[in-house]
């Protein structure tokens, strides 16, 4: 995975910061201050696995965007 740059298996706030910052200027955006990422990680527990970390951070950046996330809900049928 390219943002975990050590292959720690988790991302550091370096990391963090470095992949909000390409995210946000590939979409053209204005990336958060130093103390918006700094509260956020600290709001996420520092590090974390990419995983979670894209689970939380997507919809902060795309609402940053003025992106409004809209869940899909889908029906599954169960068949037995």
């Amino acid at each position: 995975m390219a943002a975990d740059k050590d292959g720690s298996g988790v991302l550091e706030p370096n990391e963090i910061k470095d992949l909000i910052r390409k995210v946000c200027e590939r979409d053209e955006i204005d990336p958060p201050t130093i103390e918006e990422m700094d509260a956020f990680i600290a709001d996420i527990g520092g590090e974390v696995p990419f995983d979670l970390f894209a689970l939380i951070a997507i919809p902060r950046i795309l609402a940053k965007a003025g992106i409004q996330v809209v869940e899909d809900i889908s029906v599954v049928e169960v068949v037995e």
